[in-house]
């Protein structure tokens, strides 16, 4: 159980006043959540478990959901921007199209997360874990993504210009098309990655792990290691296509 600011619910009117008469522990959600307050809360915030619940299409900008958990949630549509999200639990969530710009999610866990087009632009994600998670098309520019895992995650298509991903855990993740324009990649691991079609113009991929990562057709012009076996490398590359494997 986890603390949730219930003023920051800011449902239509008719879709808040079903969710709060939405069955919960034996009682509504109001009454639970009214039986909480009264018991356990102090200054407004309310305890509650929101895992599997349905809030698709709910404003909670700048909410305050601090380690929350909210495994196999319906999110589609949310508006999370601005929100804090840190270390809370979003296994198997569903965040399609879901906006969280600018929203804390340090450390947070979004495994096989759905977050295909979702909004993430400038968000934090340092050292969160995103394995297997589905980021298609999402918007991840300006992101923090420091030391996040992303082992296996779909990124095909997805605008990461600009973004932090130094140290980032990118196995066998797919980046087909994905604008990795100005990127840091300091250090990370692109082992058996898919970055087919992608753009790299001016990524920093300095110590980055490219064994068998699959560059085909993909638009480059940085610095990389002049074979697989290097750390970092002199060799100037100019835009076409290379796969190191």
């Amino acid at each position: 159980m986890y603390r949730f600011d219930l003023g920051r619910l800011n449902f239509q009117t008719a879709d808040r006043d079903q969710w709060l008469q939405r069955p919960y522990g034996g009682t509504t959600m109001l009454d639970y959540l009214t039986k909480i307050g009264s018991r356990e809360v102090t200054e407004g915030w309310l305890i509650v478990d929101l895992s599997g619940e349905d809030l698709h299409g709910a404003d909670l900008s700048g909410a305050d959901l601090g380690r929350a958990d909210l495994n196999g949630a319906d999110l589609y549509n949310v508006n999370l921007s601005g929100a804090n999200l840190s270390e809370a639990i979003f296994n198997g969530a569903d965040l399609h199209h879901t906006n969280l710009s600018g929203a804390d999610l340090s450390e947070a866990k979004l495994i096989d997360a759905d977050l295909g087009h979702a909004n993430l632009s400038g968000v934090i994600l340092h050292n969160a874990n995103l394995g297997g998670a589905d980021l298609h098309c999402a918007k991840l520019s300006g992101a923090n993504l420091s030391l996040a895992n992303l082992g296996g995650t779909n990124l095909a298509g997805a605008n990461l210009a600009g973004a932090n991903l130094a140290g980032a855990n990118l196995t066998s993740s797919d980046l087909r098309c994905a604008d990795l324009s100005g990127a840091k990649l300091v250090n990370a691991g692109l082992h058996d990655a898919n970055l087919s079609d992608s753009d790299l113009s001016g990524a920093d991929l300095s110590g980055a792990n490219l064994n068998c990562a699959n560059l085909d057709g993909a638009i480059l012009g940085y610095r990389i290691p002049a074979n697989p076996e290097e750390k970092t490398g002199n060799e100037s590359v100019q835009p076409h296509s290379k796969r190191f494997c």
